[in-house]
């Protein structure tokens, strides 16, 4: 009996190790870095706001405001996320109109499809059925309300994928911070018939000027917003909507197109730039840490600083593409490849892993008064229970489901290529 146990205890190691540690040869391992720390950038963002800290920003009232200044640009992890699935995503459909002239389009539904869809539901169902009828304080917190009833009539805007455009983030919601999940759903649904009809086209200037215009609209619409109310206030549903955030996710996209298309003369000219372009990349990458924000309404934070970001992002991109440096290889360390592996289910997952812990606090001090010292305790207690639980559903539920849709994804691709 004891030695069953060891065998099990010993092939369940071996498959955590084999599906979450071991890095596939075939990825770019930079790129699983860049997602890592994304992933980890975002959770301590949400944990400074979320612990009261960008309440107040003055000294006198708050004499940890050095963590504001900390971690003022840590919510720009979205933001690195919507690149690298522009850069991911296109990569991935132009590949394939370039080389066959087809879109494998319900081959890349089927694989869309399972690989988001299963942790998505379960979670946002777990959230109302089972975490929100508790009516914890600190949950409902989360939730913005203790009304259930409020919570399930607002729910279909979450299973719909359209709680970026139905609720702001300040109205009750199973899952607020799934705004960038219904951006990027949004994003799928409409990058492949684009493509499809771009690619209609023989010619490589229209071709080039499409996808650039891709890049120039969302910015421009931003831009006419603000001329026309400058009193725009970034968080109340601005922040949230795809249409202004599009621009970010096709940064990504016009960067797979070169790669794919003109890969040879992009490497060439992106060698050319050598260090130059990680370190542009940072420093427009730091203008937005310094000078953006998502608590200050002007025409850098509402009208650039989301293209800023996004640019920059898209310089490091090339950098770890083509350059081998001390950037490249900090980003390819194996440190970060299980943090990319499961960072999905770590986003789902991380704000009710840091309300539980509220909770537990609230209950053993009779108030949620937090310093630096509690921050960065609870920001890695949550980094280490978040993980555990996003490793468990990653293993138990997105694993299987990914490798479904793999051959899933696989057969409807065969059939049409035989068509």
């Amino acid at each position: 009996m004891d030695t069953s146990k060891a065998l099990r205890a010993s092939n369940i190691a071996q498959k955590v190790r084999k599906e979450i540690f071991q890095q596939e040869k075939s990825n770019v391992l930079a790129l699983d870095g860049l997602r890592g720390f994304a992933s980890c950038i975002v959770v301590f963002y949400h944990c400074a706001l979320f612990m009261g800290f960008y309440n107040s920003t003055g000294t006198d009232d708050n004499p940890d405001a050095w963590v504001i200044s900390f971690s003022n640009g840590f919510w720009t992890g979205i933001d690195i996320f919507f690149v690298l699935s522009g850069f991911l995503i296109g990569r991935m459909l132009i590949q394939d109109l370039h080389e066959s002239n087809k879109l494998y389009y319900a081959a890349f539904i089927a694989r869309r499809s399972f690989r988001i869809f299963p942790a998505y539901y379960l979670v946002i169902t777990v959230s109302l059925f089972i975490i929100a009828p508790l009516n914890v304080p600190a949950f409902n917190f989360l939730y913005l309300t203790s009304d259930w009833q409020e919570l399930l009539n607002s729910s279909w805007a979450s299973y719909l994928y359209l709680i970026n455009y139905v609720h702001s983030g300040n109205e009750p919601s199973i899952l607020s911070w799934g705004w960038s999940l219904s951006v990027e759903e949004h994003f799928y649904l409409l990058l492949p018939p684009i493509l499809w009809l771009l690619f209609k086209s023989k010619s490589e200037k229209i071709k080039v000027l499409v996808i650039l215009s891709l890049v120039a609209i969302p910015f421009l619409g931003r831009a006419a917003q603000y001329i026309l109310n400058p009193d725009l206030i970034l968080l109340d549903g601005f922040y949230y909507y795809s249409h202004n955030r599009f621009d970010e996710i096709f940064v990504g996209v016009a960067i797979a197109y070169f790669y794919v298309i003109y890969k040879d003369e992009l490497q060439r000219l992106c060698e050319k730039a050598g260090n130059w372009l990680g370190t542009i990349g940072i420093l427009g990458g730091a203008s937005v840490w310094i000078f953006g924000g998502l608590l200050v309404d002007n025409a850098f934070t509402i009208v650039f600083q989301f293209l800023v970001m996004a640019l920059s992002t898209g310089l490091v991109l090339l950098n770890v593409l083509f350059i081998d440096n001390t950037l490249t290889r900090f980003f390819s360390h194996a440190f970060w490849y299980p943090l990319a592996r499961i960072s999905y289910g770590t986003y789902l997952l991380h704000l009710f892993v840091l309300f539980f812990l509220m909770q537990m606090y609230l209950d053993y001090y009779g108030d949620m008064q937090f310093n630096a010292v509690t921050l960065f305790a609870f920001y890695f207690a949550v980094m280490i229970l978040t993980s555990i639980l996003a490793g468990i559903m990653f293993m138990v539920l997105e694993s299987p489901m990914l490798s479904i849709g793999s051959k899933v994804a696989k057969k409807l691709k065969v059939s049409r290529q035989e068509d």
